[in-house]
């Protein structure tokens, strides 16, 4: 099976949840609720791209929300490069966004009736290692039955991105079981029943 066919193939449903975050024009959220009838919540930082989600501001089972996620709240600055658009890199355009840390996100979503998400997609332009080492030190990764994640050279720190990456990796591996692997590309993991 080709990757883009492997992004969309979950055993999901119309109870199920996906979170995305980095929706950028919208179209795995638009797959992913065509093909499952999911509901989905997201998280877009960049104004323009997320204000040209009116299809989806329309749909009562979407909500994409104008901030992005991280470690910790905050804000930050982010270099607005299209598809590449990154807190971790530079930019001629550069627009202050809101920062909601990724244990709020997982409040919010017990307050909405959702204890576990069943899918989270994961492009956030370097911020997935801090997002990650944080899901991994509060064992939110746990309530995510599945994990898609694209890993990127940068934004990784000082260890690097290969070295943070493994090292992230060998966490998950405490919880998920890898599906399959394009390194740097995307990635797929399944929690580990118990």
């Amino acid at each position: 099976m080709e990757l883009e066919a492997l992004r969309l193939y979950y055993p999901l449903d119309n109870r199920s949840l996906v979170v995305d975050l980095g929706v950028y024009e919208g179209k795995f959220t638009r797959e992913i609720r065509q093909r499952y009838g999911c509901a989905v919540l997201g998280f877009e930082p960049v104004r323009e791209f997320w204000s040209k989600l009116a299809d989806l501001h329309a749909d009562p089972c979407v909500s994409i929300r104008n901030c992005a996620i991280g470690a910790e709240d905050g804000t930050a600055k982010i270099a607005v490069r299209n598809d590449s658009s990154s807190l971790y890199l530079e930019g001629e355009c550069v627009e202050p966004v809101q920062v909601v840390g990724v244990a709020k996100l997982f409040a919010t979503l017990t307050s909405i009736g959702h204890w576990a998400v069943d899918l989270m997609k994961i492009n956030v332009e370097g911020a997935e290692y801090d997002i990650l080492d944080r899901m991994i030190e509060l064992d939110l990764v746990r309530r995510v039955r599945f994990l898609q994640i694209q890993f990127h050279t940068y934004g990784a720190g000082a260890e690097g991105a290969q070295v943070r990456r493994d090292r992230i990796r060998e966490s998950l591996r405490q919880t998920h079981t890898l599906e399959w692997d394009f390194p740097f590309v995307w990635e797929s993991w399944r929690r580990t029943e118990t």
